[in-house]
């Protein structure tokens, strides 16, 4: 049974529409996790093709360069942590804002959003389909439910942080470690 469970988080920029440039990014903080012996690596919600993507979403090209972006990571993920890994999906007629959880070369399970913002700068209702809210998805093959639902960008980073540790304390007492460069580690250790 696994004792420690190691979470980097990738808190780093896209840029939108460059899914080329955002997965080099993806690549290199994957690298450093593996260096770091992390379990579990979480990447910004719509990492791959940028947020806030607007109408570039509705681009079918835009979608595609994203799915093969993830076949890549999924590949990737053979070697190291797993991934969750924000990207806009197409499901039959349906474009989600999802998050994909990838592990030894396969993946693992997909979210869509489900509370889409529409005010101000946001307007995900126009471009995304809603998801339902669902349960938890284990990685790590361990003891660990880890969470797979994207963030609403306005709650940002630091609610992010809380649900983590929220899915991690009734393992036993989670705690976020400090700063990695430009990353985050949360540290759970299980209780046996």
């Amino acid at each position: 049974m696994t004792d420690r469970i190691s979470i980097l988080t990738a808190q780093l920029n896209p840029v939108v529409g460059d899914v080329k440039g955002n997965l080099a990014k993806a690549r290199a903080a994957f690298s450093q996790a593996r260096i770091q012996d992390a379990d579990l690596i979480v990447f910004p919600e719509m990492f791959l093709l940028g947020y806030p993507p607007e109408d570039l979403v509705l681009k079918p090209a835009a979608v595609e360069a994203c799915k093969s972006a993830l076949d890549q990571l999924i590949e990737d993920s053979k070697s190291g942590p797993a991934i969750l890994m924000g990207l806009p999906w197409r499901q039959g007629a349906k474009l989600h804002n999802a998050v994909a959880l990838v592990e030894d070369g396969h993946l693992i399970a997909l979210r869509f959003k489900h509370e889409l913002p529409n005010y101000a700068v946001f307007d995900e209702k126009r471009v995304f389909q809603a998801g339902h809210a669902r349960g938890l998805a284990a990685a790590g093959g361990g003891p660990a439910g880890l969470g797979a639902l994207p963030l609403d960008p306005v709650e940002g980073f630091l609610e992010g942080w809380q649900a983590l540790h929220d899915l991690a304390s009734p393992l036993a007492g989670a705690r976020i470690g400090g700063a990695v460069e430009d990353q985050l580690v949360l540290a759970a250790d299980l209780v046996d």
